[in-house]
């Protein structure tokens, strides 16, 4: 019982981190997977150099900073909020 309960805890929280990226990736503008990563894992280096960067990577950067990440976090804390006074009624 025990395992599946865990293995269940496991691919929700999989599911969840995918669908997580897939909101960060996905939009009106098509931005490639390795930009994304390369601002997620460097972004106040980012936002320093603002004056070496080309006008699409500071564009991609501000869309990803900015909106995307904020929206998928959002996201992320409502649907636990909506979890929590579920568990509780």
């Amino acid at each position: 019982m025990k395992q599946g309960v865990l293995l269940r805890f496991i691919v929700l929280l999989i599911l969840a981190f995918v669908l997580f990226s897939l909101d960060v990736l996905k939009g009106s503008v098509s931005i490639p997977m390795n930009q994304v990563l390369s601002i997620v894992s460097q972004p106040f280096e980012l936002l320093r150099t603002e004056g070496e960067l080309s006008a699409e990577l500071a564009g991609y950067r501000d869309i990803v900073l900015l909106f995307r990440l904020p929206r998928a976090a959002t996201a992320i804390v409502a649907g636990m909020g909506l979890a929590l006074s579920g568990l509780f009624m």
